[in-house]
């Protein structure tokens, strides 16, 4: 009886340090993830395990550190679970074969696997040649087979960015990267990537990253739909008349092509309280007041806003909720927004 004492005491000791110990690295982490934005220099560090999904010390070095994460990652657009994504390494090649000088004569780099209709597809990525990017320097996937790569170029951005920034990299073809969103909620990050003309297929898109999830969404910039006439945004007698675009996968955030020009020409500033108006085709959807705010913390959790996004356009979000799926809203023509000040 008196073992059995011993050992429940031992068992509940040892729970309760498990979990404040979990609870204090969750914080510490917390912490690292919010020091990666620097406000004087509007830099932000991108460290390596935001692209792998792993634990991040809070350092600010380029490191490939071992890894074995699931990403689950979805596509904009299409109505369909999150395809798993996987992760695994660093490995070494026995030479390299790359134009990466820094690297010596071998070159550590991450495994990353995943099944589409045609098969799997396997992809090693490694630190660019400038060091401020990761690249892919080998691909295989049925429809062309093996594929290596140079080095030169970037797939994902390391280091320190700033928000809006491009930087282009000489590779085989020619590719960009562009930040859409440096910090956004839960410090993701967005950034456009480019491959030479961005016209074929999969040569230009949106991709998001998160701490402790990896990969998160693609969205593609040439679609049928997204290079056709693209709608415009009206403004009459103080009335904002727009389209809902897009919707955040990740967030439920709506996002209208109203652009914050439009809210200037309606007199519309920061701290109004506006009308908001969202239909799909006749029937009205969603028609409340809602503050015109530059954080989502100058609301309570769970609390509406009006914001204007990382791209300029005005966009409606819940605090830490997600606005879409609470409202029951949607994207596409048949979805608009009208937006005028309440008196």
């Amino acid at each position: 009886m008196m073992m059995k004492q011993y050992l429940n005491i031992f068992f509940v000791t040892f729970l309760c340090v498990s979990i404040f110990g979990c609870a204090r690295f969750t914080t510490e982490e917390k912490v690292s993830w919010d020091k990666a934005y620097n406000n004087s220099t509007e830099e932000r560090f991108i460290p390596v395990e935001l692209f792998t999904g792993g634990q991040w010390d809070g350092e600010h070095e380029l490191i490939l550190k071992e890894v074995s994460t699931t990403a689950c990652t979805s596509v904009s657009g299409r109505q369909r679970p999150c395809d798993n994504i996987y992760l695994t390494g660093p490995f070494k090649t026995e030479k390299n074969n790359t134009k990466i000088k820094w690297a010596g004569n071998e070159l550590s780099y991450y495994r990353r696997t995943f099944s589409i209709r045609g098969g799997e597809v396997e992809s090693f990525f490694t630190i660019n040649n400038s060091r401020d990017g990761l690249v892919r320097i080998y691909d295989k996937r049925k429809q062309w087979g093996a594929r290596t790569y140079n080095g030169l170029g970037s797939k994902f951005p390391l280091g320190y960015w700033k928000q809006g920034e491009v930087r282009t990299y000489a590779s085989d073809r020619p590719t960009s990267i562009e930040i859409i969103e440096l910090d956004g909620p839960n410090h993701c990050l967005t950034f456009r990537w480019i491959v030479g003309s961005g016209k074929g297929r999969n040569s230009d898109n949106n991709y998001t990253f998160c701490p402790d999830r990896g990969f998160t969404n693609l969205s593609h910039n040439n679609t049928v739909e997204q290079v056709g006439p693209k709608l415009q945004a009206t403004v009459n007698n103080g009335i904002i008349k727009g389209n809902i675009s897009i919707l955040d996968p990740q967030f439920g955030n709506v996002l209208t092509n109203i652009h914050q020009d439009s809210l200037k020409q309606a007199g519309i500033k920061l701290g109004d309280t506006l009308c908001v108006l969202v239909k799909e085709g006749n029937i009205t959807k969603f028609d409340t007041k809602l503050p015109y705010l530059e954080l989502f913390g100058k609301v309570a959790v769970g609390e509406p806003l009006v914001y204007v996004n990382s791209q300029s356009n005005l966009s409606l979000a819940l605090n830490q909720d997600n606005f879409s799926a609470k409202y029951h809203i949607g994207s596409g023509v048949q979805w608009s927004a009208q937006i005028k000040q309440c008196n």
